[in-house]
C-alpha cells in the first residue's frame, strides 16, 4: 500500500524516483532499506540553534496544539519547552549508526550547505541518488512560512539569520545542552564545516 501511494504520487508529478520525506522516518531507515533494496536515505539536518529560533517563532505565531496553546501565554516556559525539543540527540545517533551500517545508501546533508552552495550540494545528491542533475532543481520557490515565502531561489541568509534573534541565554544554553553534538555534525563555533 505504501509503495502504491508513493508510486502514484511520483507518477502524477512526473518524477523519475519516488520518495517520502517524513523526518521521523530516519528512525526506520533499516526497515525502509529492507523494503526497498537499493533505496537511499537522505538525512537533512540544520543547526539546532536555527531550528530553535524557527520553532519558537512558529509556535508563538501558530499555537495550534497542546501544549503550545497553553505555553504561548507564558513565553519563558515556551522557550524552555522548545529548547528541550531541539536537543538533537537523535540526529547525531542516526547519523553515526546509518553512516556506519549503510555507507552506500545513506547521506547526511546540512541545510546550511544546501542554501549556501545549492549547485554543488544538489549535484552531489543527484549523483548519490542516480538521477541526472537538472537546472530546474536550482529554481526553487520558497514555500516555508519564513521571511521569504513566495520568493525564488535558495536563501543563503537563512543559514545565519538565527544569530540575530536567538538571544545570548538561549544560545549559551543550547551550546551547553548539545555539547559535542554540534561538532559531530560539523558545527564548530557556530559555523558548519565538513563533518
Amino acid at each position: 500500500m505504501f509503495t502504491t501511494l508513493l508510486r502514484a504520487y511520483a507518477d502524477r508529478r512526473h518524477k523519475a524516483i519516488m520518495g517520502e520525506k517524513t523526518p521521523a522516518h530516519v528512525g526506520w531507515a533499516d526497515t525502509l532499506l529492507g523494503w526497498y533494496p537499493g533505496g537511499r536515505i537522505v538525512h537533512m539536518v540544520r543547526d539546532p540553534r536555527a531550528v530553535y529560533v524557527s520553532e519558537v517563532r512558529r509556535r508563538i505565531e501558530h499555537p495550534v496544539s497542546v501544549p503550545y496553546r497553553w505555553l504561548v501565554h507564558v513565553p519563558p516556559l515556551m522557550r524552555v519547552f522548545v529548547l528541550h525539543e531541539v536537543a538533537w540527540a537523535g540526529a547525531v545517533r542516526h547519523h553515526r549508526d546509518l553512516s556506519r551500517r549503510h555507507p552506500d545508501a545513506y547521506r547526511m546533508v546540512r541545510f546550511e550547505d544546501l542554501v549556501r552552495d545549492p549547485e554543488t550540494t544538489i549535484a552531489g545528491l543527484c549523483a548519490f541518488l542516480g538521477v541526472p542533475m537538472e537546472p530546474a532543481l536550482l529554481r526553487q520557490e520558497v514555500v516555508s512560512k519564513g521571511s521569504r515565502v513566495g520568493e525564488q531561489g535558495f536563501d543563503a541568509g537563512a543559514a545565519e539569520r538565527w544569530r540575530s534573534t536567538i538571544g545570548r541565554g538561549s544560545e549559551r544554553w543550547l551550546r551547553v545542552l548539545l555539547g559535542g553534538r554540534l561538532a559531530t555534525l560539523g558545527y564548530h563555533d557556530g559555523s558548519p564545516r565538513s563533518a
